[in-house]
């Protein structure tokens, strides 16, 4: 699911996991809009480096709107036509 999604790998998501459960430490300590504004600082930064680990390298992002490439259409990847294959 996560290939056809083109969401990546799960390490942003495992790291961002434990770094939400060490939140907790703040919310006892500090109160609960401390862990609320720590979270969030968390998720975003969580999702900003996922969103750059499954983009690569600057410049190799595919932005909307154009077709993939040959690398992403493999055997039994490759998108319908609408006819037969023979015709």
């Amino acid at each position: 699911m996560r290939r056809l999604l083109r969401t990546g790998g799960v390490a942003a998501r495992a790291a961002g996991g434990v770094a939400a459960l060490a939140t907790t430490v703040v919310g006892a300590t500090a109160g609960l809009d401390a862990q609320l504004a720590l979270l969030t600082a968390v998720l975003i930064v969580m999702l900003a480096a996922e969103q750059r680990w499954v983009a690569g390298p600057p410049g190799a992002a595919q932005t909307l709107g154009t077709p993939p490439s040959s690398a992403d259409t493999g055997p039994g990847r490759a998108e319908s036509t609408g006819g037969d294959a023979a015709g």
